[in-house]
């Protein structure tokens, strides 16, 4: 027996005598003011729910007791939403409940049918999946859809952990003996795919079997703009069944659409394809960063995606005609995630686009020594980096200084040849970021380990970077570990380097610090540093200025320039040409002026010259 049946049972004969002690309050007569109407917002063209059916009642948080025709329900947990109504057919009113619950299941879904007099012990339909402690329900409702369905919702907000509040949806059949047909979540934006994200539910029949299915309407705001596509339940004999060709069907058409614009209004075609892709990395699991969670996973199947594929082939054609270049290059980028669906001919249209991109103005290259990149997979600094503005040092084998202003070729010391993250005093090495329970850290080294850009000896200390809630399935038992695959996850984060106040990492144009102790130790939580603040100093001069002042990025073939002071959009550097050249630029290095940017390319130091007078 449930501990909501059990309290309920113990208290009935002492609540109809007028109880209150068990609850801790009065009861609340089920239908009185005391309750609220759960709000019932409906889109546009939306069915209104059944004309037959009561509509569900609201409580704050803190109601332990309803009364429902003079039958008491108690639970220990708060009673958010209840829907009363005759579900066994027996002639009187029944109850389906929506309650908080602890932490290891912070919202609960429960029917309890009248038997007589009282209610009979209540029987537990669903429980969502665990949540931080101090998690609550913000709101809770119980909609009808059509004559035989309702939805249970519940609104989970976590202050305190962001990134787990969720919007907890079950699909029930109430009739006769009600039972759970499916369970929706739709998960907060923070670290997986932005927007406002929503659930709608209509009534339509989508295989022409002369019965209702259900039609769930995923909707997702972002950057101004509405994105919506339909996800239908067909209604079987033994219940609800997604139609798995959604929501792929759906994009590859507006997809097809969209690349027929490209020639007459590649705005609307870039807008169109970017609604595809928007849809897709929120509703299904492939790129990682799913929104939508169907049972415990997070995500649809949705396979590799054609729709995606061509969506995001779209952007780039349709950015580059535009002159975007950031935006294409944003976009040629992002063909490599995973669940895309390109053929060759898409890509080379792709390329090409980018390839017939006007140059920079102001913008000059010239070819410097022949070179080749580090090797390993230890971090290092980059093979790169300017001693002063006139001359650039090439790190790792055959290390060597080039006199820009003569064309000469000098011996490198071989202090500066090293490519490790070093501390200040030496003793310790940065070996990589990797993910763990907890979110990104550093794997800390001692510096001796690290050989042939292999850290070969033991870790001396993970200090965190960046906090990130696990994947969806994983450290859900203490002392877990994540799998290979997700450790093997750096998040797109770069080290630049160890200053005195700990070590300095960059992803795009965002710079994190992890304050360090002399002995590597956490010396404070990891910050991210805002517009305007100055990373510490002074650093290992490469993909970022020793002082901080300018930080480069690679964007696939592009070339960022940005000052870290927060003034203005970042710079690109695209010369005549850029895009012909063989390979994919490495190893970036900014001058302290911020005019010159060398890369390696192609086995060959490529200096990248902004006009005189320019401003970064």
């Amino acid at each position: 027996m449930t501990r909501f049946a059990i309290v309920a049972l113990a208290c009935a004969p002492l609540l109809h005598a007028g109880c209150s002690s068990c609850s801790g309050g009065d009861p609340v007569p089920f239908g009185l003011d005391t309750g609220v109407r759960a709000p019932e917002p409906r889109e546009e063209g939306e069915p209104p729910p059944h004309a037959d059916l009561p509509a569900a009642r609201a409580f704050p948080d803190g109601t332990t007791r309803v009364d429902v025709e003079g039958a008491p329900i108690l639970l220990e947990g708060a009673i958010r939403s209840l829907w009363a109504h005759d579900v066994d057919g027996d002639g009187d009113r029944d109850a389906l409940i929506v309650s908080s619950g602890p932490a290891e299941a912070p919202v609960q879904l429960w029917v309890a049918t009248r038997d007589g007099a009282t209610f009979a012990p209540p029987r537990n339909l669903g429980r969502a999946p665990a949540a931080p402690e101090g998690c609550v329900i913000a709101g809770a409702n119980l909609q009808p859809i059509g004559a035989e369905w309702i939805v249970a919702s519940a609104d989970l907000r976590c202050e305190a952990q962001p990134a787990a509040s969720r919007m907890e949806h079950w699909i029930v059949a109430h009739r006769d003996a009600p039972r759970v047909l499916e369970h929706l979540a739709v998960l907060a934006a923070e670290e997986r795919a932005p927007g406002a994200m929503s659930l709608r539910w209509a009534l339509a029949d989508r295989d022409d079997d002369g019965h209702d299915d259900l039609v769930v309407t995923a909707r997702l705001e972002r950057d101004g703009q509405s994105h919506e596509v339909e996800l239908p339940w067909l209604d079987r004999p033994s219940g609800l069944a997604r139609d798995a060709d959604e929501p792929e069907a759906t994009l590859v058409e507006r997809s097809r659409v969209a690349l027929r614009q490209l020639r007459g209004n590649p705005a609307r075609a870039v807008a169109e394809s970017q609604g595809v892709l928007a849809l897709h990395e929120a509703l299904c699991r492939e790129p990682g960063r799913a929104r939508l969670r169907i049972g415990r996973g997070a995500g649809l199947s949705c396979g590799p995606s054609d729709a995606a594929g061509r969506a995001v082939t779209n952007v780039v054609r349709g950015s580059a005609a535009r002159g975007q270049l950031l935006g294409a290059l944003d976009a040629l980028a992002a063909m490599e995630t995973p669940g895309y669906l390109i053929d060759d001919e898409r890509r080379q249209y792709a390329r090409r686009a980018i390839g017939e991109a006007p140059a920079a103005g102001g913008v000059t290259v010239r070819e410097g020594p022949s070179h080749q990149p580090a090797s390993g997979e230890a971090a290092h600094l980059s093979t790169l980096g300017f001693v002063d503005e006139d001359h650039v040092f090439l790190r790792g084998s055959s290390p060597r200084i080039w006199n820009l202003a003569t064309g000469a070729e000098e011996p490198l010391e071989v202090q500066r040849a090293d490519q490790r993250i070093l501390d200040p005093s030496k003793r310790f090495a940065i070996a990589g970021v990797e993910r763990r329970c907890e979110g990104f850290v550093l794997r800390v080294v001692p510096a001796g380990s690290v050989v042939a850009g292999r850290a070969l000896g033991p870790t001396h200390g993970t200090p965190l970077l960046e906090p990130r809630e696990p994947p969806a399935g994983e450290c859900q038992e203490e002392g877990a570990a994540l799998s290979p695959a997700h450790r093997r996850d750096d998040g797109g984060w770069r080290v630049l380097g160890w200053a005195p106040q700990g070590v300095v990492a960059a992803r795009g144009a965002e710079l994190r610090v992890a304050p360090l102790t002399i002995s590597a130790e956490p010396a404070g939580a990891p910050e991210s540093l805002g517009p305007g603040t100055p990373p510490p100093a002074p650093l290992p001069p490469g993909a970022i200025t020793s002082d901080g002042r300018y930080l480069v990025e690679l964007r696939g073939l592009g070339v960022l320039l940005h000052r870290t002071g927060g003034r203005g959009a970042p710079t690109l550097l695209w010369p005549e040409g850029w895009a012909e050249r063989e390979g994919a630029p490495s190893d970036p290095a900014v001058s302290p002026s911020g005019r010159r940017i060398a890369v390696l390319r192609g086995g060959r130091v490529l200096l990248l010259e902004r006009e005189s007078g320019a401003t970064p």
